[in-house]
């Protein structure tokens, strides 16, 4: 018994009765060459998409286990200075070798003074 997928190629190339020329042979060897590539080409593309979704949720979950901990500190009532300063941190893991600060501004709107940066030395100021 002939597979429904190879009785349809040599159909394709003509050998319908007896056996197929030599002709006819090149023909299916490259239709059949065809379908391995594309079935390779196809592998590629899912493991690719696989390999990229993975890293995705890898960074998401990474991305929200952060902003779990800054949530959980602002419910448990942290200091503002606790939370500004687990923000920061998140923000600096998520962002290759950058250094974060919050300034805050008083109230009187001319004023900033540090809130959170726990990379960055404490500036001393009037000295």
């Amino acid at each position: 018994m002939v597979h429904p997928l190879l009785k349809r190629q040599l159909l394709r190339i003509g050998a319908v009765e007896g056996a197929p020329t030599a002709e006819q042979w090149r023909a299916l060897l490259e239709r059949v060459s065809r379908a391995y590539e594309e079935g390779d080409n196809d592998r590629y593309t899912l493991e690719r998409s696989m390999a990229i979704s993975s890293s995705e949720m890898q960074r998401l979950y990474k991305n929200t286990a952060g902003e779990k901990l800054a949530l959980e500190a602002i419910t448990a009532g942290a200091p503002l200075a606790d939370v500004l300063d687990t923000i920061v941190r998140v923000v600096e893991e998520r962002s290759d070798g950058m250094t974060c600060s919050v300034l805050l501004l008083d109230r009187d709107g001319t004023h900033l003074r540090h809130g959170a940066a726990p990379v960055c030395p404490r500036p001393t100021y009037g000295r």
